[in-house]
C-alpha cells in the first residue's frame, strides 16, 4: 500500500494523508486507489509535506499511524525529530 507514495525516508520532511469527511465505506471503497498511490489525486485525500503539522478539529477525531489506530482527539501535533535515525544505502 503505498498511503504516502512520494515519501522519501531521507528528506527530513513528514508526509501526511489526512482524510476528510469520508465515511469508513467511503474509504473502503478508495482502498484499492491505495495500492497505486493514485489516491492522492482524489479530492477528498489531503497530501502534503512538511517539518511540522498540528491539527485542531472541533470535533474528535480518528487517529491512524503507519496503519495503527492510535485513538481519538480534537488536537495532534507531528513534527521531524533531528537526526534520530541512521539510514544505510
Amino acid at each position: 500500500m503505498k498511503i504516502s507514495p512520494q515519501a522519501e525516508p531521507d528528506d527530513g520532511l513528514l508526509d501526511f494523508c489526512l482524510v476528510e469527511g469520508e465515511s469508513s465505506l467511503g474509504i473502503f471503497l478508495n482502498l484499492p486507489l491505495v495500492y497505486s498511490g493514485s489516491h492522492i489525486s482524489n479530492p477528498k485525500f489531503y497530501y502534503d509535506k512538511s517539518n511540522k503539522l498540528e491539527i485542531l478539529s472541533a470535533e474528535p477525531i480518528l487517529l491512524q499511524t503507519d496503519g495503527d489506530l492510535k485513538g481519538e482527539g480534537q488536537y495532534f501535533k507531528f513534527g521531524i525529530a533531528d537526526r534520530k535515525l541512521k539510514f544505510l544505502y
